[in-house]
């Protein structure tokens, strides 16, 4: 037994003393980087070493790696200049703390540039070459500067609607990121799942990015060509177009890159769908533009981010799904490259003492249960919201004084309450609903469809404008549906699915989830009713109670009092008999 112990301990000593040994015959291997028209040092260059380290050179062109003795691949980088690719071997007790890499600068020249012809996968040559290879190097770096000196990043987004009318603003965020590299390009896969653990789980889109023009499988599977020189903010840019190759048969992306005529510096991306259609679902395009800014020395970040997806294919009346990313702040953690540039932080203004007052509680019923989406409006229609799940509900930003509330909810009567509001503080309340004692289906009609009152809706006005179905009263009387979704199933861009007689949900065709379809807001009598919970059109309203109804497959069609805010699903109007009905006073029907 102590045989065993001495050995052990003596292996024990044995591994501790190769160790050290080990360490100690790292050898020091550095130097700088320079010109070798000029001979002036090149900062923040890139020096790899094939299939191991990398990094920037520092401000004054110098780079340190401590290696064990073998034979090494260096590659090293710098924007507009030649690349060069050496092999150093390193020995023990050799001095390696002086080398030189001497880079040329490229033979360019900015009155040179032709239209050059398309060049796929059979390699580059001339200009054409040298301006892909900057390129490459730009997304080089940028995936260099995102492993190994990682940040995280802060970008303000917001989402808009742009349509006939203009731009309308539908929410603004702030999101922050990981600089770390996603999984990389592959040709005509743009929709994977989100979990590749669950293949036939939630999917999403990626579109690639700068980083993505560095893979050698990107630039064998798109073809390049160099159109000219452009002005791009004050910088003249060579333009680089590329496009998918033509054995590419699935969605891909085309696009052009920008990158300065002077230090070779990428300024702008553009990313733009090819065959969005045979996505599935399917779409009618996106186009991502971005723009660059140089944080430090020969390195550019994205600072703005801009796309933009079609909502339909109208000349006349175009409409598109916007959203625009801003880069407003940069964290690294750990080692920081030099004379890193990140702009200054704003100005912190004097604390204001909060002059507002707020409202908050719970919606439920005469049981207790809370309800979920009940709209929670003031008085004067200046500020609403809607329950949450557990029926809970807060209103910021209001007046301080008393303030008139309502709150609805569907087959509920509303309710109506008044209540003393202080500024800086918040006033809790609990509300509660009593179910209506007629239900939609009980609703009798006393006379004909009044034609004034559905003017006044507004149906006939928007009729006119041919966007969307339109289904009249006429019809309806024609067909005497026995529910909803029978009038909805030849109406293009819907699609109608059964669960079981009576029970279906209303899709769009038009849609652009990555989920799948979208099911389509449904408003009745001018109210939205909110489908949750497995609820489907037929619990909100049966086909003998419809008047009329007005359908809008996709968002660029809905009139802008339906547009519900972060979604593109489409909707339905529905306006019923008992609204539009003209009620006879009980003291006029004549009996014989």
């Amino acid at each position: 037994m102590s045989m065993r112990t001495r050995y052990a301990v003596s292996a024990l000593c044995l591994c501790t003393l190769s160790a050290v040994a080990g360490a100690q015959q790292n050898v020091l291997v550095g130097g700088i980087v320079a010109s070798a028209a000029s001979e002036q040092s090149l900062p923040y260059s890139t020096v790899s070493i094939v299939g191991g380290l990398q990094r920037f050179t520092g401000a004054d062109g110098s780079f340190t790696f401590s290696l064990p003795p073998g034979r090494y691949s260096f590659r090293v980088r710098q924007l507009g200049f030649a690349p060069l690719d050496t092999t150093i071997a390193v020995s023990a007790g050799a001095n390696l703390r002086a080398l030189v890499f001497k880079l040329q600068p490229v033979a360019f020249r900015l009155d040179a540039v032709r239209t050059y012809a398309s060049s796929c996968r059979s390699g580059f040559g001339g200009d054409l070459g040298v301006l892909v290879a900057e390129l490459s190097k730009n997304a080089e770096r940028e995936k260099l500067l995102r492993t190994e000196y990682p940040f995280a990043y802060e970008l303000e987004r917001k989402n808009s609607y742009q349509g006939i009318g203009g731009t309308t603003l539908q929410s603004t965020d702030t999101v922050m990121y990981l600089s770390k590299i996603v999984e990389g390009y592959s040709p005509g896969k743009l929709v994977r799942p989100v979990d590749s653990a669950a293949p036939k789980g939630a999917r999403e889109m990626r579109i690639p990015t700068l980083t993505d023009l560095a893979d050698p499988v990107f630039i064998a599977s798109h073809c390049f060509r160099v159109p000219g020189v452009e002005t791009v903010g004050d910088a003249r840019a060579y333009r680089i177009d590329f496009e998918p190759s033509k054995d590419i048969d699935a969605t891909d992306v085309e696009g052009s890159a920008f990158i300065d005529s002077t230090s070779f510096l990428i300024r702008k991306a553009i990313f733009r769908l090819t065959k969005p259609k045979k996505l599935n679902p399917p779409v009618l395009g996106l186009e991502v533009t971005t723009l660059y800014r140089e944080i430090f020395n020969g390195l550019a970040l994205f600072e703005q981010i801009h796309s933009e997806q079609a909502l339909n294919l109208n000349v006349r009346f175009k409409a598109s799904q916007v959203q625009d990313q801003k880069l407003t702040a940069i964290k690294f953690y750990g080692r920081t490259p030099e004379d890193i540039v990140i702009a200054e932080a704003p100005k912190r203004a004097p604390p204001m003492t909060d002059s507002t007052a707020r409202i908050a509680g719970v919606v439920v019923d005469s049981t207790g249960r809370k309800l979920a989406h009940a709209t929670i409006v003031t008085a004067d229609n200046s500020a609403s919201t809607v329950s949450s799940d557990s029926g809970q509900f807060v209103i910021k930003g209001l007046k301080a004084g008393p303030r008139e509330f309502i709150v609805r909810a569907v087959g509920y009567a509303p309710a109506n309450f008044t209540t003393q509001l202080r500024a800086g503080r918040t006033r809790q309340v609990r509300v509660i609903l009593s179910p209506t004692s007629v239900q939609l289906s009980t609703i009798t009609v006393l006379d004909s469809i009044n034609a004034p009152l559905l003017a006044q809706t507004g149906f006939f006005e928007r009729k006119q404008k041919a966007w969307g179905t339109f289904i009249t009263p006429e019809q309806v009387r024609r067909r005497n549906p026995s529910y909803v979704s029978d009038m909805l199933r030849d109406v293009s861009g819907v699609e109608v699915t059964s669960r079981t007689p009576g029970r279906t949900t209303i899709l769009s065709t038009r849609a652009m989830s990555m989920s799948g379809r979208c099911v389509m807001n449904v408003f009745v009598d001018g109210n939205r009713v909110y489908m949750s919970g497995g609820m489907t059109i037929e619990d909100a309203i049966s086909g003998t109670e419809m008047a009329a109804m007005e359908v809008y497959p996709s968002a660029s069609e809905v009139p802008q009092e339906y547009i519900v805010n972060g979604s593109d699903c489409g909707a339905i109007v529905i306006w019923t008999k008992g609204f539009l009905s003209e009620e006879t006073p009980p003291d006029s029907t004549k009996h014989d």
